[in-house]
């Protein structure tokens, strides 16, 4: 993925966007996933705490770290 591709998501992405629309229903799991690993943005998937299982991912959120702040606004 570009840095362009990169900076494109990152600008808008929400847990939920205007439309309602969670974020999982817009972009790819496995390349948000990427995205984690290279520090940019943080996924926080919520777990049950009583039976240790994840809950459904319409719960998860979404969050741009230091990092992928900082891409964005030295790329726009």
């Amino acid at each position: 993925m570009t840095v362009e591709q990169k900076v494109k998501i990152l600008s808008v992405i929400t847990t939920r966007n205007e439309a309602g629309k969670h974020f999982l229903e817009i972009y790819d799991y496995d390349e948000l996933k990427e995205r984690e690993k290279e520090g940019l943005l943080e996924i926080h998937e919520r777990i049950h705490s009583a039976t240790g299982l994840k809950y459904s991912e319409e719960y998860n959120t979404v969050q741009l770290t230091q990092e992928g702040i900082d891409l964005v606004e030295v790329n726009c």
